[in-house]
This record gives C-alpha cells, structure tokens and sequence, in this order.
C-alpha cells in the first residue's frame, strides 16, 4: 500500500476539514482518505480487501469488475457532521456510482466497533456492498433488497484468525425491528421509492435486512426470491412479481418467528 499526504482543498467539504492533514492507503480496490494515522488507515484499507475478497469467494459466479487503479473506490472518512451537510438528512454514509470514478463518504472509524453502533466500518461494508451489487451483478433490484443486502454484508467482522463471520444480526436495527412493524411485507416488496416517514424508511433497512437473511439462509426459499427477481427483471410490475414470494401472509407470520429464533450466521 502507498501513503502519502495529501491537501485536500475539496470544496464540498468544510474548510476546517479541508484544511486538515490527510493520508491516503491505496490497494486493489480502494484508495482510503482520512485525518487519521497512516498505520490506521493501512488496517482499515487491509481488511476492506478482505471484505471484497469474502464476497467474491462467496459469489463466483458473480461478473467480474473493470480492473485498475481508475476503477478503485474512493473512500473519504470524515465527520458525521459533513456527512450530514453533504447528504442534506440524517444519513450516516453513502455511496455514489460515477462514470468517473465511484465514491463513498463514511464516518469516522474508531479502533474497535461495538457492536450495538451503526459504525464508521459497518457503514463502509454496507456502502461497499452496494457497489459490489451494482457492479457485479446486472439486474433491477427492489429498494428493500438493495438496502437488505447491504445491511447482511455490513454486519460482517473478521475473527483473529482472518475467517469472516457472514449473516450476523445488524444489532443497530434491533430497536427498528421490535418497535413495530410500519411496512408489512405485503408493501415492503411491492415497495418503490416514493416518499416515505422516518419509521418507514427504518424498516426498509431493518425489515429488508430479515426478509433477505430468512430468503438467502435455505436453499428453497433462495428459489423463490430468485424467482421474484427473474420476474421484476422480465418487466413485471412489483405487485405481480411478488406473487413468485407464494403466500406473503404466510410467509409474513414465518418472517416473524424467524426473528424470534436464534438467526444462522456462518464463517
């Protein structure tokens, strides 16, 4: 990896951030930016090739990615304040595909994650996953899927040994999850992205999160959810593709004891 000091006078972002004395880590993947020590961000970008690597191992059948240093992901930590400022709401992080390059904007990292906090890591796993989807993959997904899948591989850590551990609960969503539920299933996978409360677009990523770990966990209900994707992608409304999904209420009432069970995780 290479670092070097960088003096970034980006205009989007605060003075008194542009005026900080940042590093860059450069990989295969990625070029990480942040106010931080250069051993830090090294880890940090390390263990994001680890992440790529876990996905493509667990996709390979997945399309490959344009190779080469202009293809990277550029990733800038900084301030959950200009994160705020940038997105204009209350978003933690985000992830912009560019012809010219793809970006993502996360919060700072800390040294070590709890996991019951949405944390600078975990919303550059999620962020990255995102643009693993929309690269690797060419097709249409529905809001709750692309959010879903995003929160399964944000959840992931790495154990001492370097095994990643894949399919853990999202703890941050738990408040979302056992408060109620604003988005019956019936609305969540016929779901465009119109406007919505603040409750409802919680339970896009927390209730999404379920509905894809209860569908990607058993080998028969991962061929319903591809089912319903092969229809959305043949042009159907969402209303007529969720009807690959069989009975949602039924379905609806095993999403719901599913919750309540003890949720398979893997390495």
């Amino acid at each position: 990896m290479l670092f070097r000091t960088l003096a970034l006078a980006l205009g989007l972002l605060a003075p008194s951030i542009a005026q900080a004395e940042w590093h860059e880590a450069s990989a295969a993947h990625f070029v990480v930016y942040a106010d931080d020590k250069p051993e830090a961000i090294a880890r940090f970008a390390a263990e994001l090739e680890k992440f790529d690597k876990a996905m493509s191992v667990f996709y390979p059948k997945a399309g490959k990615p344009a190779e080469g240093p202009a293809n990277r992901v550029r990733v800038f930590v900084t301030s959950g304040t200009t994160i705020t400022r940038l997105a204009g709401d209350g978003t933690r992080g985000f992830y912009i595909p560019r012809a010219g390059g793809n970006v993502a904007f996360v919060p700072r990292i800390s040294g070590r994650e709890d996991p019951n906090d949405l944390s600078g890591a975990t919303v550059l796993r999620h962020e990255y996953a995102h643009h693993f989807m929309f690269t690797r993959f060419p097709a249409v997904f529905p809001i709750w899927f692309s959010e879903g899948f995003a929160e399964y591989w944000g959840a992931t850590r790495f154990a001492k040994d370097g095994s990643a551990e894949i399919g853990r609960v999202p703890q941050h969503r738990g408040y979302g999850l056992l408060s109620g539920n604003p988005l019956p299933l019936k609305q969540l996978v016929t779901l465009t992205n119109r406007r919505l409360s603040g409750e409802q677009r919680e339970a896009i990523y927390g209730r999404g999160w379920l509905l894809t770990h209860y569908l990607m966990s058993d080998p028969q209900r991962q061929k319903l959810l591809v089912a319903y994707m092969n229809a959305i992608n043949a042009g159907q409304p969402l209303t007529k593709a969720a009807e690959a999904l069989g009975d949602l209420d039924a379905m609806s009432r095993s999403i719901d004891g599913y919750m309540r069970g003890s949720i398979p995780g893997f390495r």
